[in-house]
């Protein structure tokens, strides 16, 4: 499901999915304009989960979920054997876990990092789906490239393509997708992302060389 990026699918999200007085679980260390985002909506409660090494602190998450006693969505990101953690939790739970997954397209290294969603396998006996990746091409293409995706499981996504806002308007930013759908069959948009993930790499290694 495409959207006019991370921040607008995010506020979308919120508005589609959690309950105006609901709690948001996120990162202690999310990325700063996300508050402005969940500020928007007075009523909810936001609690921030702590930080390991290694991603979120499962026994924080957990303890801070049982106090609240209330379970709508949450963001999280995290990684290794702590995805399974979080996938463990928020299907005890029933809770909806909601990824950043902005800076994907942009690994420096061989292997790409493997997402939480992809942790979250239909192929389980407990399967679900609470997990929903909100991903984005303004990155990787351009700031002013306001397009962005979701992966949602199919009890997320027919409450998401059925609200007024989508069924009103049949999609988001329908001329700039058509746009860049063109940059891709042309293998434009390959060749930019391949060129921007090299430059940054090689300005995160000369900038960790200073330092």
């Amino acid at each position: 499901m495409l959207t006019s990026g991370a921040s607008a699918g995010l506020h979308y999200l919120l508005s589609s999915l959690v309950d105006h007085d609901g709690f948001v679980f996120i990162d202690e260390l999310a990325f700063m304009l996300t508050f402005g985002i969940l500020k928007q909506f007075t009523g909810m409660q936001v609690i921030p989960v702590k930080m390991n090494d290694d991603g979120v602190d499962l026994a924080d998450l957990e303890q801070k979920i049982q106090r609240a006693n209330y379970l709508p969505k949450t963001q999280a990101s995290s990684s290794g054997d702590v995805c399974k953690g979080v996938i463990n939790i928020a299907r005890k739970y029933d809770l909806g876990v909601i990824c950043d997954d902005v800076y994907n397209l942009l690994h420096y290294g061989d292997e790409i990092p493997k997402r939480l969603y992809a942790y979250d396998s239909m192929e389980d006996s407990d399967y679900k789906g609470n997990v929903i990746s909100n991903a984005s091409l303004s990155k990787p293409i351009s700031p002013g490239m306001r397009i962005g995706w979701y992966e949602v499981p199919p009890r997320v996504k027919s409450v998401l393509s059925s609200k007024g806002m989508l069924v009103s308007s049949g999609g988001f930013c329908n001329f700039t997708m058509s746009v860049l759908a063109s940059m891709f069959e042309m293998g434009i948009a390959q060749s930019h992302i391949k060129l921007v993930r090299e430059t940054l790499a090689e300005r995160m290694r000369v900038t960790v060389k200073i330092l």
